[in-house]
């Protein structure tokens, strides 16, 4: 089996419900909200994608040259992987990891996603621009990129009562970035069931 990834690496998980956690990552190209080299989140905002999309390479994958993976967890990532011609490449994948590993799945929330995914994976959503509403109740976590000053009224409904938020600030540098950091922290006040989640393999100088 051949796969168009960009890494595929040893790291620690760095946000939302699993972060500390080894895992091993897959990263996958390509990315729908893209747009001249910018990402967009679920409220319109803009910024540099930090993801290389130029280190594409066609790996080839099976039972006998999959890496060796000790760790529990196995995050698959991108880009978007949830793009058809991904998701079924990462269905195959997925049957060649070892039986003790658990599959994480990080996705925009803006393409429609099989049922197979969510029974077989643990899914979270950072919500960018076009999200598909009627999707956010299904996944397992949320991590709501924040970029700017938070208002109550401005969080989507579906968002809101979602059981398991993260407030994420956006942060495309190593170093974090203090303005960001501080709305989330704000906006915690609004919502003290929600956690804050930053980049932490960024502060550890890891990918």
């Amino acid at each position: 089996m051949k796969i168009n990834l960009l890494e595929h690496f040893h790291s620690i998980q760095g946000e939302g419900s699993f972060v500390g956690y080894p895992a091993y990552f897959f990263r996958f190209p390509g990315c729908n909200v893209l747009y001249k080299g910018h990402c967009r989140d679920w409220n319109g905002h803009e910024w540099i994608c930090d993801t290389k999309q130029a280190k594409r390479a066609l790996t080839s994958i099976n039972t006998e040259t999959l890496p060796s993976i000790w760790e529990k967890y196995v995050v698959i990532t991108g880009g978007e992987p949830m793009i058809p011609t991904t998701l079924r490449q990462i269905e195959h994948l997925i049957k060649a990891f070892p039986p003790h590993t658990a599959v994480l799945i990080e996705t925009n929330g803006t393409l429609a996603i099989p049922d197979w995914v969510f029974e077989k994976c643990y899914v979270a959503c950072s919500p960018k621009l076009n999200y598909l509403p009627e999707q956010i109740p299904r996944y397992n976590e949320i991590r709501l990129p924040i970029y700017d000053i938070v208002e109550p009224e401005i969080i989507p409904p579906e968002i809101q009562l979602h059981p398991n938020v993260f407030l994420s600030p956006v942060n495309h540098i190593i170093s974090h970035r203090k303005d960001t950091l501080q709305y989330c922290i704000e906006a915690l006040k609004f919502f003290p069931n929600w956690r804050l989640s930053v980049q932490v393999h960024k502060y550890l100088g890891v990918r």
